[in-house]
């Protein structure tokens, strides 16, 4: 199935809501841990041996990440998301407010270009926290959490403006959801709070519930970051199960050999360095030129993000 078709697939679906398709404290009463920063009070280690994310032959390696100085202040930037073709970017800042973080969003003529300074998304934007956004692979649906429940608008095009905010139903309950990916072919991963163990992997197909938590993902911490790739075989994700470590939020991959095969046991990646600062949140566009992530390497002693390119 072509990414074109793929993501109209995923549009009807989103639409129809219920067909079916083969593809610290939290506020509010809600149970979760809102990002998978410091331990979590459970053992845990790092989950397996270092992994690289492979070098595409026409691509070559990744380059050395270099922050994008319009996201890389004082404030805390994380949860970012490229467009496929890297020249919009979308993520989450927290100033240190009462309303926790925010969307902005940041864009660029060519990919040799500087991002332009960052503009708030004030029609998504609320007195509560807003965070995670993920795009659809044609780039024309956004989801993102707010409040803690999963949300999404769409656009006619990329040059077009998002429309009204719509709570995608399917997936939302009274606990914590955040980090909605889905693949073309409607398979989907989401965060949930799931007590004791914090944030947890829960997957679906694209108009039902979650069929439940992905165990072998999962672990005594937090699971957060969700990046599936287009085919829906590669998965980065970012988790604090390194209890005890000076810095114990790694980029983790997992991977399976079809859709119908159980994830492998995750491991910790180690593409951008080894994992001795906190590194979250990576996204890998579906061409593999762009990898962005949220980390606290830089010199501004807060969360900045980082972009890879190759």
């Amino acid at each position: 199935m072509s990414r074109a078709r793929g993501a109209v697939c995923l549009a009807l679906l989103l639409a129809s809501g219920g067909c079916k398709a083969a593809i610290g404290d939290a506020p509010g009463g809600r149970q979760g841990d809102p990002d998978a920063q410091g331990g979590s009070g459970h053992d845990a280690d790092l989950g397996g041996s270092d992994a690289s994310i492979p070098p595409d032959a026409p691509l070559g390696m990744f380059s050395n990440p270099q922050p994008i100085p319009t996201a890389a202040t004082t404030a805390q930037e994380d949860d970012p998301v490229l467009s496929s073709d890297g020249l919009e970017l979308i993520f989450a800042r927290d100033s240190g407010g009462a309303t926790g973080k925010d969307l902005f969003r940041a864009t660029r003529a060519t990919a040799a270009d500087a991002f332009g300074a960052p503009a708030a998304l004030t029609a998504f934007n609320t007195a509560g926290p807003e965070e995670s956004p993920r795009l659809s692979p044609d780039d024309l649906t956004l989801f993102w959490a707010s409040n803690q429940d999963v949300m999404s608008a769409t656009r006619t095009s990329t040059a077009a403006s998002f429309g009204a905010a719509t709570p995608v139903a399917f997936v939302n309950t009274n606990l914590y959801e955040k980090w909605f990916d889905a693949c073309p072919n409607g398979y989907y991963l989401v965060t949930r709070a799931n007590p004791p163990d914090g944030q947890d992997f829960f997957e679906g197909t694209v108009g039902t519930a979650p069929t439940g938590p992905v165990p072998e993902l999962n672990s005594a911490a937090n699971e957060i970051s969700t990046s599936l790739s287009p085919d829906c075989l590669t998965l980065y994700f970012a988790s604090n199960r390194a209890v005890g470590a000076a810095n114990p939020v790694h980029i983790y991959m997992a991977t399976r050999a079809s859709l119908t095969d159980k994830w492998s046991a995750p491991t910790v990646v180690d593409t951008f360095g080894p994992p001795t600062v906190d590194d979250e949140d990576l996204y890998l566009t579906a061409n593999g030129h762009f990898a962005i992530f949220a980390s606290t390497r830089g010199s501004s002693g807060t969360k900045d993000l980082f972009l890879s390119t190759r």
